[in-house]
């Protein structure tokens, strides 16, 4: 059985990531599903083509499967960015290039960061004692302007996004209690569940 590749470990998570519904996002933008943005040109140009096609009224009723394949592709063109940017990605393993691609595609920033953390972490005798499994957690923590729209904060919903991403490429465990241990140092504010092993699913 071939290994996933990141674009079908997006296509499998990007539903509980992203939603699957016509939203709001947490900056106001309306957004598809599976978090394709209608404030960005390219996408809303896109996104009137498709209601041509499928005679859809709004953009509610594009077909899912549909924005889920487009939402893949905008996932994988950011690797062109990353290329550039970040040391050796096309040696990274697809877990690597996943929480990689899963970053740049919830924030639009490239970061280099994470990247050396992944390496340093996949260098690493003992990730837990040495510190490199914290800097990978920490390295994928964000934040999302506050209500001034400008001042930076750390929120709950980016705590989750950050954990549920590092879950889905397998680099933290529920049921591990030192990877329960770095992810409440690291990203104390997502919610208990997702950190918990007694409520391993979310």
């Amino acid at each position: 059985m071939s290994k996933l590749t990141p674009a079908d470990m997006f296509r499998r998570d990007v539903g509980n990531l992203e939603g699957d519904h016509f939203h709001d996002d947490t900056q106001k933008i309306p957004t598809l599903p599976y978090g394709i943005a209608l404030h960005l040109p390219s996408n809303k140009a896109w996104a009137d083509r498709e209601r041509v096609k499928h005679g859809a009224g709004r953009y509610q009723d594009i077909p899912k499967e549909v924005c889920k394949e487009k939402a893949v592709e905008l996932f994988m063109a950011n690797e062109g960015i990353l290329r550039a940017n970040v040391p050796d990605y096309d040696n990274m393993t697809a877990k690597e290039k996943y929480l990689l691609l899963n970053a740049r595609y919830n924030t639009g920033q490239t970061y280099k960061d994470l990247g050396k953390a992944l390496i340093g972490g996949r260098e690493s005798k003992n990730p837990h004692k040495d510190g490199t499994l914290s800097e990978i957690y920490h390295q994928t923590r964000r934040t999302e302007k506050d209500k001034d729209g400008k001042t930076p904060i750390h929120t709950r919903g980016m705590d989750n996004r950050a954990l549920k991403e590092l879950t889905n490429s397998g680099y933290y465990d529920p049921h591990n209690e030192q990877h329960r241990k770095v992810a409440l140092q690291t990203l104390p504010l997502a919610v208990p569940s997702l950190i918990d092993s007694s409520y391993p699913d979310f």
